[in-house]
């Protein structure tokens, strides 16, 4: 794809314009104040869980990470399911100085977990995972579902690294799978 933007930067040019006279600006650019906003909170509570762990709050050592494989349990399975979500436990161990029930993000997740080892290799983890999402769901003459599939998984991986690593929910793609990597 590179390649054909190199050798025919008009078409591309051609193709963002096409889209910017049709996008609402005004939509648009709240959209993007509001995932920076997002983004910036993020970062903000990043940087209290990595200031008061552990001489506050002692490092978790993985239980939160446990809630990723219950988020998988459907509610008709599990009728008392508690709510999968850490955001009010962190406002509480944190302190009053954090005003918030947001989520810890990825990288708080990791570290008030491991420290700044686990936040290394689970980037890293989270890395690899996509890398195998690319090689085997956006193939060359991958059926559209299996693209379609690819493409909201990765959506819901990165629109929630704002939240926590149990918040993705996504929905099982094992049976699309199958298809997907013959």
């Amino acid at each position: 794809k590179a390649a054909q933007i190199l050798r025919d930067p008009n078409a591309a040019l051609s193709s963002i314009a096409d889209y910017v006279s049709h996008a609402d600006i005004g939509e648009y650019f709240g959209e993007g104040l509001m995932l920076t906003s997002r983004r910036l909170s993020a970062l903000g509570l990043a940087a209290s869980i990595v200031r008061d762990t552990p001489s506050r709050v002692p490092y978790q050592r993985g239980w939160t990470i446990g809630y990723i494989f219950l988020s998988f349990v459907p509610r008709v399975l599990w009728p008392g399911k508690p709510d999968i979500t850490i955001g009010q436990w962190v406002t509480d161990a944190g302190g009053p100085e954090i005003n918030s029930q947001t989520g810890p993000s990825w990288v708080g997740e990791l570290y008030f977990n491991f420290g700044l080892p686990g936040v290394l290799v689970g980037m890293f983890i989270l890395g690899v995972f996509f890398r195998v999402i690319q090689r085997t769901i956006f193939v060359s003459g991958a059926p559209i579902p299996c693209v379609w599939v690819g493409v909201m998984l990765i959506i819901r991986l990165t629109f929630s690294y704002t939240g926590g690593l149990a918040s993705p929910g996504i929905p099982s793609t094992s049976s699309a799978r199958s298809s997907c990597s013959g």
